[in-house]
């Protein structure tokens, strides 16, 4: 039976990227599939062929099948050793008899009763009508015995028509606990590209499923996975679980950039409000959303502010010659001399975990009872050994949802300079497994290729996720940038609305700020939309356009994606930058050259045709004497910016008289610049690089 078992599961395309590899051993469990979850009490090894057989239907067929005890509802009726609900998306619902139990009947009414009970809880009454007609139609009974032909089974609860199809979706995703807000998706079946990313039905795979279902007891819990990949909105769930525990429960929600807590911040009010949690917010109370850092004046502004404001230590501001990890090292020290600690929060979770070292997670666990939620992105940075950190992690989850696979393709080609001479990077082929792509090699030659994956309705039928313009001569950048959003509402219908669109400038140049005002006033004149500068409001602003630098843009994300650069630049920095910024997007990602006069790699436009054209990119495998030299580029680019490089690299973009660095340092040095991140000290340095030269 076991050989069986492992004989299907080295068969199937997801097998090897989700084994996690700590010390040297290899965690079976796992290898488990992203398409398929089950809480039924057989232990791994041990389960029956039926069990194998359904396992393997979800994979071949790569469809998401979830075998459920009783949906996720706190209902209070009795548990039943017997009989299970098999739920699939675009397929009736089934609750299945057991044999040798005389309780079924009973059974199917409670699971009829939950089903119903989060019906009318979530008010899908209000877009999919009568209960008693969605029952009658899309939930049926069976037996266990009919589970020997189990293709034949699911033939027969397959739906056709494409309305009861996504009421089926919608079904599921009640009963996993993955709950869509009805008034935002609606029931109708979606048209154009856009309104199928608008209105898409939110489920999780497996892998999420069982960070749901779970109840780990460890004091650090951590979940990896590539951008995109959910997590954000697993924490949003774990979260709502923490807090709906008791009324004194007291949780900090944070992670590294600013304006990414500030849309947190608003992510957990609606979460809550469309989840019907019953137990108002009691922000700063009971509930905090606030960066990592925090502002001198504001206790409640980040959590290491309010850790020392708690336990009374020093607070420390930014300087040239120290970090945030070394900040959290003198906090730990100075909180471990005043003896025993008594913790200021029960739960710490955190989000975007990759951007923070050892010292931060250590004090996040000194000041908590109970336990550290860590989400973060493998992939999230080239500078940073952030794959090796993937094989510690408690959940992997290898699977994109936000970002097209051709997309994710291009943006780790371009990040990594694999189509290019020079290499910033090389990963070894577990790694790439580990990140969600099958590898096969053939000599010197590696072909690295994800499997197609259903993001939305419709996200399988045929278009271009990535697109890269070079400006023409007789166009200006503003002109270019409403171009393509000329080329995207036609594809829409015109039904785009300001919502739908970023643009990010992802080199760091002073004239960028200007070609952004310029872009402003042109949509604005154009479109008679608004737009939000996000280097100013630090915060997202309904009803406008984003536009950003790419240090205000991580964690956000966006139907359509415009990524502006001046040419592709030789530098990690840039290459890390350029990778997040293609990855911010749904439908489709841009790269918009700016300099008329630069000329795109062959190698690149190679690349990206192959990409388009075949799903896959094959690259030269790196040799040993050229894995050495990319490890060395590698250590000294993993070197953490202080603010004497920041001054430099301002310099030398912006062509300045390189006498200025250690002024513009020496006026640095007599202001306030506690809390700063790195897109507030570059608008420092350039404030004042102006003053001086003005002088």
């Amino acid at each position: 039976m076991m050989q069986k078992k492992e004989k299907l599961i080295k068969n199937t395309c997801y097998s090897k990227q989700i084994i996690i590899f700590v010390n040297e051993g290899i965690f079976i469990t796992s290898m488990k599939s992203s398409y398929f979850y089950h809480n039924l009490p057989y232990k791994e090894g041990e389960e029956p062929d039926w069990l194998v057989n359904i396992e393997e239907y979800s994979r071949v067929n790569c469809l998401r099948v979830y075998l459920l005890k009783n949906p996720v509802v706190d209902s209070g009726h009795e548990e039943y050793d017997k009989h299970f609900l098999l739920l699939a998306s675009g397929f009736q619902l089934c609750i299945v008899e057991e044999p040798d139990s005389e309780n079924f009947e009973s059974f199917e009414e409670d699971i009829k009763g939950d089903i119903r009970y989060l019906y009318q809880k979530y008010d899908y009454r209000s877009k999919m009508g009568l209960y008693s007609k969605v029952e009658n139609a899309l939930i049926k009974s069976t037996k266990l015995g009919d589970f020997a032909d189990i293709a034949g089974l699911m033939d027969k609860l397959r739906l056709s028509d494409p309305l009861q199809k996504r009421k089926s979706e919608l079904l599921v995703s009640l009963c996993i606990g993955s709950v869509n807000e009805i008034e935002k998706v609606g029931v109708d079946v979606p048209e154009t590209l856009v309104e199928k990313v608008r209105h898409k039905i939110q489920l999780f795979d497996g892998d999420q499923t069982r960070f749901i279902y779970d109840n780990r007891q460890q004091k650090v819990i951590k979940i990896q996975g590539l951008s995109g990949t959910g997590k954000t909105e697993l924490l949003l769930h774990k979260l709502k679980e923490l807090y709906s525990l008791s009324d004194d429960v007291k949780i900090f929600f944070t992670c590294h950039n600013r304006i990414l807590a500030s849309t947190l911040r608003i992510r957990i009010q609606q979460f809550f409000n469309y989840m019907k949690v019953q137990k108002q917010i009691d922000w700063e109370e009971r509930l905090w959303c606030a960066n990592a850092w925090g502002r001198t004046f504001d206790p409640d502004s980040g959590l290491y502010r309010y850790i020392c404001d708690h336990y009374g230590l020093s607070f420390h501001s930014y300087s040239n010659s120290t970090s945030f990890d070394q900040i959290c090292k003198k906090a730990l020290n100075e909180l471990r001399n005043q003896g025993e600690i008594k913790p200021a929060f029960d739960y710490i979770i955190v989000d975007e975990s990759q951007d923070f070292d050892q010292n931060f997670e250590e004090l996040c666990k000194a000041v908590t009872s109970k336990q550290v939620y860590m989400a973060g992105d493998v992939f999230q940075s080239i500078f940073a050994e952030h794959i090796a950190k993937a094989y510690n992690a408690d959940y992997l989850l290898g699977k994109c949802y936000r970002t097209a696979p051709d997309t994710l393709m291009f943006a780790h080609a371009m990040g990594l300079g694999l189509f290019e001479p020079k290499r910033y990077r090389w990963l070894k082929e577990e790694d790439w497994e580990t990140c969600g792509y099958s590898v096969k090699k053939n000599g010197d030659r590696m072909t690295l290729t994800r499997e197609p994956n259903k993001r939305f309705d419709g996200d399988d039928i045929s278009y271009e996720s990535v697109k890269v313009y070079k400006r023409k001569l007789t166009s200006t950048i503003e002109q270019m940038v409403c171009t393509l959003i000329d080329e995207m509402n036609k594809e829409n219908d015109y039904t785009l609305t300001p919502n739908d669109i970023a643009i990010i400038f992802v080199d760091e140049k002073k004239d960028n700020y200007n070609y952004a005002n310029q872009i402003c006033i042109a949509i604005g004149n154009k479109y008679n939309w608004e737009t939000n500068k996000a280097y100013e409001s630090k915060k997202p602003v309904a009803n406008s356009v984003l536009v950003s630098n790419r240090n205000n843009a991580k964690g956000l994300e966006y139907p359509y994606v415009i990524c502006i650069t001046e040419n592709i630049a030789d530098n990690h920095q840039f290459r890390n930058a350029l990778y997040t910024m293609l990855t911010r997007s749904f439908i489709r990602s841009y790269l918009l050259i700016t300099d008329s006069t630069y000329t795109v790699p062959q190698e690149i436009k190679d690349g990206l045709h192959q990409i388009k054209t075949k799903h896959a990119m094959t690259i030269r495998c790196a040799d040993a004497e050229e894995e050495k030299e990319i490890g060395m580029r590698f250590e000294q680019a993993k070197r953490a910016t202080s603010l004497k490089e920041l001054i430099e690299q301002y310099i030398k973009d912006n062509n300045i008289d390189g006498t200025y660095v250690n002024k513009i340092l020496n006026m640095l040095s007599n202001i306030d610049i506690t809390g700063l991140e790195e897109d507030d000290l570059i608008e420092r340095i350039e404030k004042a690089a102006e003053l001086l030269m003005l002088k």
